[in-house]
């Protein structure tokens, strides 16, 4: 593989491969291609009809095999930068076969490298960033903008009639509608949720791939949830877990509170979910042992037979202290 600037084209930069000969190394050699093309930090590639020349492989086989190379790069990478994948057909009698090919039902017998049992639907795609659209002749194109989850996605229609393309743009819109949800949480709790809390909600949106937005007002406190059913269900049930958890730990942190003896000798408080979470563990067992976050990916255990914590990073120890609040306040009393 050799990497040169655009030349006379209208492109930033040419790869050039050596020809595949076989389906496997036609795979191959896409699947290498998206991966150089993200490690170059562009956006959008055009492939050309691999093996469709001196090769005299049929257009629906290298259609196929070209596929099965981007399924599989997808199913295995996590791109940051390629957005667009173009396949480039400039003979008009190969379009169908093409189109045919490109769009149609994954099956897992297609392909020797795929390592998915089926290809990443509509919403994985989006995971993956990757939009794949077929140009070619002077066929009818469109596209439906899909912006209802975490990341949009983009689908292109190719046919030789408009009529087919609104078909199938009605057809793939009252899909989406007919297997997406929205759910609402309504909580006072959600307009009091600290940073963690919200960085677990952020990494569940992810996870899932739904788009959970909070739209709270003034007299309101509410997380909308939109996704598909069981998607949406899923996040409803584990964001109203983080809500619960969120305010048990503000009711202990009330009454209890952990320390441990900080940098500068002064006491340092655990954040309230790591303060719960010791609570709990401390009441379960008082002889056994706990590692709570500390935040910014440090971590720390604390072992309750001798009231001390190891910093998991650095290895050092401190001491540890539990505060009964509702004892300190009888005894002032």
């Amino acid at each position: 593989m050799r990497i040169t600037d655009g030349g006379k084209l209208k492109c930033k930069q040419i790869i050039h491969v050596v020809v595949p000969v076989n389906q496997m190394q036609i795979e191959q050699v896409v699947s290498l291609i998206l991966e150089t093309v993200d490690a170059l930090h562009k956006s959008v590639v055009a492939l050309p009809a691999i093996g469709t020349g001196n090769l005299n492989i049929s257009p629906s086989k290298v259609a196929q095999y070209i596929r099965t190379g981007i399924v599989y790069y997808t199913a295995n990478h996590n791109p940051s930068h390629l957005k667009t994948v173009k396949v480039v057909v400039f003979q008009q009698n190969m379009m169908q076969d093409f189109h045919t090919e490109l769009f149609r039902p994954w099956s897992p017998t297609q392909g020797t490298n795929a390592s998915t049992s089926e290809e990443p639907g509509i919403l994985q795609k989006g995971v993956n960033y990757m939009k794949s659209m077929l140009y070619g002749g002077s066929s009818k194109e469109s596209s439906v903008d899909l912006e209802e989850f975490g990341n949009s996605v983009s689908i292109t229609f190719c046919a030789t009639e408009k009529s087919n393309v609104n078909e199938a743009q009605q057809a793939i819109t009252a899909h989406v509608q007919e297997v997406t949800d929205v759910c609402f949480i309504d909580d006072d709790v959600i307009g009091k949720l600290g940073e963690e809390e919200r960085k677990e909600i952020k990494d569940l949106e992810k996870n899932l791939n739904v788009k959970i937005t909070n739209s709270s007002t003034k007299h309101l406190k509410r997380l909308v949830i939109k996704g598909l059913h069981e998607k949406t269900l899923q996040a409803k049930i584990e964001c109203m877990g983080i809500i619960r958890e969120f305010q048990e730990a503000e009711n202990v942190s009330q009454y209890v509170t952990w320390e441990y003896v900080g940098q500068n000798k002064g006491m340092v408080g655990f954040s309230k979910k790591a303060n719960l979470q010791l609570e709990n563990t401390f009441k379960t067992d008082s002889s056994s042992k706990c590692t709570v976050s500390l935040g910014k990916g440090k971590q720390m255990t604390v072992t309750f037979k001798d009231m001390t914590g190891k910093f998991i990073n650095s290895g050092h120890t401190t001491e540890i202290m539990r505060r009964n609040k509702s004892e300190e306040s009888l005894c002032l009393f």
